[in-house]
């Protein structure tokens, strides 16, 4: 009987050890799994410098586990671009690929809250290769502007732009006239007239000599300074020698046009002093004297004081009213002890860095038929139309033909405003003319490298020097990071591992109807470790300054290695309140700040207008491969989506391509004075840009062999549990049958 027991007893027990393996098995795999992620995680986890993981964490330089990034750029050449600046539509064509390599290091990183953030500024480098790209980044190709646009989308249109511009050139000519001119060159040089004009021939010449060289306080009429030397030098310098020192054809002297600077370069260089104390028979005392004399008391103040009383007769009561004169033409009128005056030169568009002056313009360019200004009338002129809505309320009234309002608002007769404005279109045109040469206007000539990190545009260093149009960031060293670049920060927990914490130094996007939070990281580095396969997740496009959600769309493999591929979700750019997206598939960009402007009309899409509205991407023409000139441009669904491949063990990306399509919108309304052939408005693409990250066949290797072998380790460990079990389970049966069947006898 126990021998019978005993066989159903061992049999059961077979049995159930057969199935505790066999239940073993996928047990152990999940504990494997677990541990093997316990390992990944730490080494996400990244929350000081000593981390395993925060090399490649700070930096994509130095290989490691993350895909090389790649930026291709496709740039819509205009084809026909003498048919479009004279007026016919710009037909596009696309040039490229231009493939650079994308690098980034985080610079002067600081981690915060215990290590589970890090803020920082990334130095984003983009190094060209030629391997890939279709030319040098240096051919010359033709583009809508973008700078140019930004200048319109800032003044309202070319007309205004205009206004701008001739307001701006009068406060430029008057600082201009004011330092450059009169305290530059002309107060200086004055003194071999204001000197003899003073001393040598005026009525009281002989006595202001006496006191001067006496050091007797002589004041003239609203100065508080004397015209004398600040202490006496009777003994060393005479009444001849007076006179010598005070004559300007006399060779170093203190009037002399050629020498008179020697006695300011004297008080500072005793060589000078030397020389000055040799020729003239003085000490070093009586040098260093009349050198302060020169220049603290006769060049600042009475030099100005006499040279404005020259031109008292035209008016002028201080240098500043010499400007206007010279402007003016009425510097010919100025008198100097009852006899003429010095006749100022007249200025043109080519002596730097003064500008034209409307006495030139009239004289040489409009035969002297111009009406002419009195000083008070100048005055008006620049104070008033300075500002530039008084000159555009004046051009308002000039094209109405309104003289009796303008007589009363600005003093002008109907000659002296029609010649004003004539002078300022010359003016205009003087500016604006060598800057469209040269790169400015609706369409411009710039090298590929330009249109994608930075155009050059003339007329922008003009009206705003420190302005600039980038559409690609692309930094020279860590310097120009730390001076450009925004502030960043991430998540480095593995629950929001690379998640942005921050952006340009904020922590949501506030330019939307209701601020952004950050939902993602960037995508193309780490998708969310703890992802499953039907799981929709975010990313935060910098691009778009906005999340974007991802959706599964199949199981791929790359390189050997399984994946699950993510698409954006197709409707990511309909027509959206929160983002002021009223024209379907055109992300609306006008509300976000470039160097401090907004309303600069960018709109980005998907790349040949992909999944946009019908009716505005027939707008443009293209011109395709065969040559021919088609409506639209030309889009591809496979070629122009954005895709993340994610590898399901790890949430590592192993292929991924995030694409984008930079437009401008041309606003007809804005094309009044300089362009011609815009007659609609429409969306002007000027680039795409492909950004691609890829395992290398190195790195593909290193994951399918570290991946692989734990998954073949678990895996023998399941088998081997399962055959074991199944083996006992086999054997436990026909004993726990036998044991069964003896103990029914």
């Amino acid at each position: 009987m126990v021998q019978k027991n005993g066989k159903c007893i061992a049999g059961t027990i077979l049995i159930a050890l057969g199935l505790a393996l066999i239940i073993a098995g996928p047990v152990t795999w999940r504990i494997i799994r677990a541990i093997r992620d316990g390992q990944i995680d730490d080494l996400l986890i990244v929350d000081d410098f000593y981390d395993v993981g925060y090399p490649e964490f700070a930096t994509n330089a130095l290989g490691g586990a993350s895909p090389q990034t790649y930026r291709d750029f496709y740039i819509f050449n205009i084809s026909n671009i003498q048919e479009a600046r004279a007026g016919a539509r710009p037909i596009f064509q696309e040039v490229g690929p231009f493939r650079y390599r994308n690098y980034y290091t985080l610079i002067d990183p600081q981690f915060e809250n215990g290590g589970s953030s890090v803020k920082y500024k990334s130095y984003e480098r983009n190094l060209f290769q030629r391997d890939g790209s279709v030319m040098d980044d240096s051919t010359m190709l033709y583009v809508v502007n973008g700078a140019y646009v930004s200048i319109l989308s800032s003044a309202g249109s070319e007309q205004r732009l205009a206004v701008s511009l001739f307001s701006t050139f009068l406060n430029q000519t008057y600082n201009s006239l004011v330092n450059n001119f009169v305290r530059g060159q002309l107060l200086p040089t004055a003194v071999s007239l204001t000197i003899p004009g003073y001393f040598l021939t005026s009525e009281n010449a002989t006595p202001l000599r006496e006191a001067w060289r006496s050091g007797t306080s002589v004041v003239a009429p609203g100065l508080n300074v004397s015209s004398s030397l600040p202490e006496s030098l009777a003994t060393e310098i005479n009444a001849t020698k007076a006179v010598q020192l005070l004559t300007p054809t006399a060779t170093y002297s203190l009037a002399s046009p050629n020498y008179y600077q020697l006695w300011g370069k004297a008080l500072q260089d005793p060589n000078t002093s030397l020389f000055l104390q040799r020729y003239w028979g003085l000490s070093a005392n009586a040098v260093a004297v009349l050198g302060r004399w020169l220049y603290t008391t006769w060049i600042p103040v009475y030099n100005p004081y006499v040279l404005t009383s020259n031109y008292a007769a035209a008016g002028a009561t201080n240098v500043t009213d010499i400007a206007l004169l010279q402007w003016n033409s009425l510097a010919a009128t100025s008198t100097v002890a009852g006899t003429p005056g010095p006749s100022l030169f007249l200025l043109n568009s080519t002596a730097a860095p003064f500008f034209i002056e409307y006495a030139a313009w009239n004289q040489n360019i409009n035969n002297g038929s111009g009406a002419s200004f009195d000083l008070d009338q100048t005055r008006r002129i620049f104070s008033t139309f300075g500002n530039p809505v008084n000159w555009g309320t004046f051009l308002t009234l000039l094209n109405g033909r309104n003289f009796t309002l303008i007589s009363t608002l600005f003093g002008l007769t109907p000659e002296q405003s029609l010649s004003l404005y004539q002078y300022s279109q010359y003016v205009v045109r003087s500016i604006t003319t060598p800057l469209f040469s040269t790169g400015s206007g609706l369409y411009t000539a710039q090298t590929a490298r330009n249109v994608i990190f930075g155009l050059e545009d003339p007329l922008l260093a003009r009206v705003n020097p420190t302005g600039g149009f980038e559409a690609t960031m692309n930094f020279t060293s860590e310097d120009d990071t730390r001076a450009r670049a925004p502030v960043e920060g991430k998540y480095t927990q593995k629950d929001r591992f690379r998640w942005f914490s921050l952006y340009d130094n904020m922590p949501n996007v506030p330019y939307w109807a209701t601020p952004e939070p950050f939902l993602g990281g960037d995508g193309l580095n780490r998708a969310p470790h703890s992802i499953e396969k039907k799981d929709s997740w975010n990313v935060f496009d910098t691009n778009l300054l906005r999340n974007v959600e991802l959706h599964y769309t199949s199981d791929v493999k790359i390189k050997g290695v399984s994946a699950w591929e993510y698409k954006v979700v197709q409707n990511v750019f309909d027509p959206n309140p929160q983002y002021f997206t009223n024209v379907k598939g055109f992300h609306n960009m006008t509300s976000i700040p470039r160097r401090g402007i907004t309303g600069i009309p960018i709109f980005l899409t998907k790349p040949h207008f992909l999944d946009c509205d019908p009716n505005f991407a027939q707008l443009v023409q293209y011109r395709d491969n065969n040559g021919a000139v088609i409506n639209g441009l030309n889009p591809d669904a496979d070629k122009h989506t954005t895709f993340v491949d994610v590898a399901y063990e790890t949430g590592q990306t192993i292929r991924g391509r995030k694409v984008i399509q930079l437009n401008l919108q041309v606003q007809a309304s804005r094309f009044d004075a300089f362009t011609t052939g815009v007659n609609s408005t429409y969306f002007a693409p000027v680039f795409w840009v492909a950004e691609s990250a890829e395992l290398t066949d190195h790195q593909a290797d290193e994951y399918r062999s570290k991946i692989g072998t734990a998954n073949r380790a678990a895996l023998g460990i399941i088998i081997a549990f399962c055959v074991a079990g199944g083996l006992l389970v086999i054997i436990g049966i026909p004993l726990l049958i036998k044991g069964w069947r003896a103990l029914k006898k």
